[in-house]
């Protein structure tokens, strides 16, 4: 318990002063100063070197720890082969699928350049809140990186100790939604391809392309309907699309390996607690801020990515390791949730929606440590606690 209030006021020292700096951009009262009083324009780098200085409590927990995490120690032995592997002999033996050298070539080459593990804890925790940040920026006017920091952290810190190279892939997905947002293709594809670097499993978010806003109202009209009946139908079609991507040579190493292998008798999906990570977010944001959700385009576009979440959480229930691939979608709620709350007209319902989401966050936080991690980030421990 005290290693969990711990974690939520390490991360509230962290996202109020950025709340705070937000909120004065917003209202054009915040001005970052350079050498001999030079104002510099205002820009997403200056932002994110604001952001993250703003979040150093958060990037010293993550950089700090020591046996936090399921796979900390794992990713130390990672660590300590590719650094002594030659880069050369690591790409040969990769491409032709050696399961010692799975690893993807990104996140290879980032512990290739780091002097020490330890470093790359902190590099990893300041790359991770670096791209988040530079997605939020772009909706500055709308949404509060505060609000929008804490939600990444109370949804996915716990994971971003133990599923590294995911949740990094996962970053990179929230900025590729941003870029959808924009109708920018060709950077909505390099950070896909940014992502895959880091995890393989990210290109089954090519998908996420089909979600944008189309020229022509039809086509849209149409996708929407596809959208919703394919959903719909996601339970009898689970199998099926399962079975063809273990044919793709990039995931075959996800179902060759016993502890990957999908258990297709459970496509009869008997329980539904899975549903308890969709209702809470999705419920009370429909009926609160339908309006917004309905007719801004950008909202619409977020919230049909924030859909695919159902779908992805289902793959989860022929394995518990597939449960990571919804992390793809939820992380839009990041940008979402503090973007349509900020359209709302009604104060009354945005101040609602907002205290209960700060509640429903940290009760999450909690549950997702508590019981999904089973404990092993807790309680925190600090490399400082040896010295």
């Amino acid at each position: 318990m005290i290693s969990l209030v711990f974690y939520i006021l390490i991360f509230l020292i962290g996202v109020l002063p950025l709340a705070k700096i937000s909120s004065l951009m917003q209202q054009d009262r915040f001005i970052i100063r350079g050498r001999y009083g030079k104002e510099l324009q205002e820009g997403t780098a200056g932002f994110v070197v604001v952001g993250l200085i703003a979040l150093l409590p958060v990037i010293l927990l993550y950089g700090f720890r020591i046996n936090i995490g399921t796979d900390y120690w794992a990713y130390e032995t990672v660590y300590d082969f590719i650094k002594e592997t030659p880069f050369s002999q690591y790409l040969g033996y990769h491409f032709i699928g050696d399961d010692d050298y799975y690893c993807e070539i990104g996140f290879a080459l980032l512990n290739k350049i780091m002097p020490s593990y330890r470093t790359l804890l902190f590099v990893e925790g300041i790359l991770g809140l670096l791209i988040v940040l530079w997605a939020v920026y772009d909706f500055r006017n709308e949404v509060n990186a505060g609000f929008a920091i804490y939600i990444f952290l109370c949804t996915q810190f716990i994971y971003f100790m133990n599923g590294v190279r995911f949740l990094i892939a996962a970053c990179f997905m929230l900025l590729a939604v941003k870029f959808l947002v924009q109708n920018k293709s060709k950077e909505f594809f390099l950070c896909i391809l940014a992502a895959a670097l880091f995890h393989k499993t990210a290109l089954f978010c090519i998908i996420f392309y089909f979600i944008k806003e189309f020229g022509r109202e039809e086509a849209n009209k149409f996708r929407n309907f596809l959208l919703v009946v394919g959903i719909a139908l996601f339970p009898l079609l689970l199998s099926y699309v399962m079975r063809m991507a273990g044919y793709v040579p990039a995931f075959s190493r996800y179902f060759s390996k016993t502890n990957y292998a999908a258990e297709f008798g459970n496509v009869g999906f008997v329980g539904f607690g899975w549903l308890m990570h969709i209702i809470p977010v999705c419920i009370p944001l429909f009926l609160l801020g339908h309006y917004t959700l309905l007719h801004d385009e950008k909202a619409k576009i977020l919230f049909r990515v924030y859909l695919l979440e159902i779908p992805f959480r289902m793959v989860g229930l022929l394995n518990t390791w597939y449960t990571r691939f919804s992390r793809f979608p939820q992380m839009i709620e990041v940008i979402l949730i503090p973007y349509t709350i900020s359209l709302m007209q009604n104060r009354r319902n945005k101040k609602i929606l907002i205290i209960y989401y700060v509640i429903w966050y940290a009760f999450y936080f909690c549950y997702y440590a508590v019981v999904n991690d089973g404990g092993d980030s807790l309680p925190y421990q600090s490399i400082l606690e040896s010295i």
